[in-house]
């Protein structure tokens, strides 16, 4: 997994790429942990994710916790496996999530 972070405006912007599973997902973990606080909102760009297991959702719903009492978070173009993830897993009822 490769995330490539930047800010703007309050908002963090995560471009996930690869593959987000339970080792990776502990660098995404610790990007949240430390950006977070300075952020108003998160947006997870996964247009280059090509898997995510429990670990990213986990990830996932740590960012949803945190960002709750503030703009939330956004979920933009993900693939068709990763959105089935979502889908099934319920996540994409309490994600807003964007799609091309």
């Amino acid at each position: 997994m490769t995330a490539i972070e930047s800010m703007e405006n309050g908002v963090l912007i995560l471009d996930v790429s690869g593959q987000l599973n339970a080792v990776t997902s502990l660098e995404l973990h610790g990007i949240l942990e430390e950006r977070m606080p300075e952020a108003e909102k998160v947006i997870f760009e996964f247009r280059d994710l090509d898997y995510i297991s429990s670990g990213g959702l986990r990830e996932l719903l740590y960012a949803y916790e945190a960002m709750n009492s503030k703009d939330g978070i956004l979920i933009r173009h993900a693939k068709p496996e990763v959105k089935d993830v979502l889908d099934i897993t319920g996540f994409s009822t309490i994600f807003e999530i964007e799609e091309d």
